[in-house]
C-alpha cells in the first residue's frame, strides 16, 4: 500500500510540473515594463512581403459590436520595417498557414475605431502568461510586435 501511495504522489508531482510548463508560454517583449501591452501601430508607405509565422483566424462576424480582424504575424525583409510585425486584417475571412508568403497591402485604421461612438477591437488574449520573467494576467497576442492594419494577398 505504501508503494502505491508513493507512486501516486510521484505521478501527481510529474503531471503538475509538465502542465505548468506547457500553460505558460515565454514571450520576448522589448521594453514591456515601459508600455502597455496594446498594439503599437506603424503606417508603412508601400506594400511589402511577409512570411507568415503565426495566424489567428477571424471568428467574428463583421456585423457585430466589435472590430473583428484576423491576426497575421510574420517576418519581413523590407529594411524600412521591423523584422517581425503583426498585421491586423479587418473582416478577413481567408485562412493562412505558417510558412506561406503574402503581400501586405497597408490600410488605414478602420473608421469604426475613430467614429463618434467607436467600437473596440476584439483582441486575441492569452491569460496567465510570463513575459520577461513577469507574470501577466492578460496579454494581447501580437502586441509584442509593431502592428499594421493591412490586407494580405497570397503570393502564388
Amino acid at each position: 500500500m505504501r508503494e502505491f501511495i508513493l507512486i501516486f504522489i510521484l505521478i501527481s508531482f510529474v503531471g503538475c510540473n509538465s502542465k505548468t510548463s506547457k500553460s505558460e508560454p515565454i514571450v520576448e517583449i522589448e521594453e514591456s515594463k515601459e508600455r502597455d501591452l496594446l498594439f503599437d501601430f506603424i503606417e508603412p508607405e508601400k506594400e511589402f512581403e511577409l512570411t507568415i509565422t503565426d495566424f489567428y483566424e477571424n471568428r467574428t462576424s463583421c456585423a457585430t459590436e466589435v472590430v473583428p480582424y484576423a491576426l497575421i504575424i510574420g517576418t519581413t525583409t523590407d529594411k524600412d520595417l521591423p523584422k517581425k510585425v503583426s498585421v491586423l486584417s479587418y473582416c478577413e475571412e481567408e485562412v493562412f498557414k505558417p510558412g506561406q508568403k503574402v503581400i501586405i497591402i497597408p490600410e488605414v485604421e478602420p473608421s469604426l475605431l475613430t467614429s463618434r461612438n467607436p467600437l473596440n477591437p476584439l483582441y486575441f488574449v492569452v491569460t496567465d502568461t510570463i513575459v520577461n520573467g513577469e507574470m501577466l494576467s492578460e496579454w494581447i497576442i501580437g502586441s509584442e510586435n509593431k502592428a499594421i492594419w493591412g490586407k494580405p494577398k497570397l503570393i502564388e
